[in-house]
């Protein structure tokens, strides 16, 4: 009985989740989730980091901030105690996943998102406190499912500010290597022959001559058609990266997102993710484009040409057909009513 007792201690030690306030894992059917510190105590006032770890079913994948054609980004509703403030996440640089005629942005197998949270001032040493949040995420592979956790996280609180726990530390240090840098000098962007292109002048200096590709991962959603080719052109001076512009060009500002840089050196290359907030420059085109897309807009009869065709299309699909069984039932059934209550519901179905 002694030796049964051990045994079932040990497996209650071994896992994470028999302990619900320290970090507990929660398993859904696609993604096992917790909450990760980097510290293994407190102090009044300390910042740290807290980390949303994702172990993600092979097959499948998460998002991004910006998820691309589809999807939704993951999401951090944090319950936190008295005084305390959570951050936005800290994206890591996404990978790219055609699913034609969409491309999407996310994570598959793991990922890390980053959270800055800050105790406050007046903070008492001696009593444990506990961060709880609600995760929530889009899981995709042939199919999409809405998945979501409520994670807590139950951390000591000292008088002196805690150090890096080791235990959890190559988490966050492969977190941040996966990081976009800041960018090295100036990006400016502009829109020409309905391309959004991205130019890097000679300020970016030894870089420039290393770079032999781009793929460039917006921050917006629409600025870009998400499936089309990033074409890399250089020049003396500039490397450029062109691509189609999408529903919803940039027109003012900066275009802000991730340049993924595929860099050599000698026999070395390396892919580097890079932060810009480009400079805005205009246009040549933008007044044509946006003229073509208002007398689209006011063209009734190809608005309704498409609903008529979306209409159609949506009814042939796979998915509607058991429908269309359960409606022709119900007609016959409509059949043995009195002809009032037919032409009534006829009316109202029509309107």
């Amino acid at each position: 009985m002694r030796t049964v007792r051990f045994w079932l201690f040990g497996l209650l030690l071994a896992s994470r989740a028999a302990f619900p306030l320290s970090g507990s894992v929660v398993a859904t059917d696609n993604v096992k989730a917790h909450l990760v510190s980097e510290v293994g105590a407190l102090a009044p006032g300390q910042s740290f980091w807290v980390a949303l770890d994702f172990d993600i079913r092979d097959g499948w994948h998460t998002y991004w901030r910006n998820p691309g054609d589809s999807g939704q980004a993951t999401k951090l509703e944090w319950h936190l105690p008295p005084g305390f403030t959570a951050g936005d996440i800290v994206w890591t640089t996404p990978h790219r996943f055609e699913i034609p005629p969409l491309v999407n942005y996310g994570y598959a197998k793991h990922a890390v998102h980053l959270v800055e949270v800050t105790a406050p001032k007046d903070l008492k040493p001696g009593t444990p406190i506990v961060l709880s949040a609600k995760a929530s995420w889009l899981v995709c592979s042939d199919v999409c499912i809405p998945e979501d956790a409520e994670l807590q996280l139950k951390l000591p609180v000292n008088g002196q500010s805690g150090s890096i726990d080791p235990t959890d530390a190559a988490i966050f240090t492969a977190a941040r290597s996966e990081l976009p840098s800041t960018e090295p000098a100036a990006t400016t962007a502009r829109i020409q022959n309905g391309q959004l292109v991205i130019a890097l002048g000679k300020e970016w200096g030894a870089t420039l001559p290393q770079i032999k590709a781009l793929a460039f991962f917006p921050y917006d959603d629409g600025g870009i058609e998400y499936g089309a080719p990033q074409t890399l052109t250089r020049s003396k001076d500039v490397v450029e990266l062109a691509i189609k512009v999408g529903y919803q060009p940039p027109k003012t500002g900066t275009v802000r997102g991730v340049l993924l840089a595929t860099e050599q050196s000698g026999n070395d290359t390396a892919t580097v993710p890079i932060e810009i907030a480009a400079h805005f420059a205009g246009a040549g085109d933008t007044v044509p484009v946006t003229r073509a897309v208002e007398k689209t807009a006011t063209s009734l009869p190809v608005l309704l040409l498409f609903a008529v065709l979306g209409g159609l299309i949506l009814n042939l699909m796979p998915c509607v057909f058991p429908v269309l069984s359960i409606k022709a039932i119900g007609l016959v059934q409509q059949a043995k009513k009195h002809p009032a209550a037919v032409r009534a519901k006829g009316v109202a179905f029509a309107a």
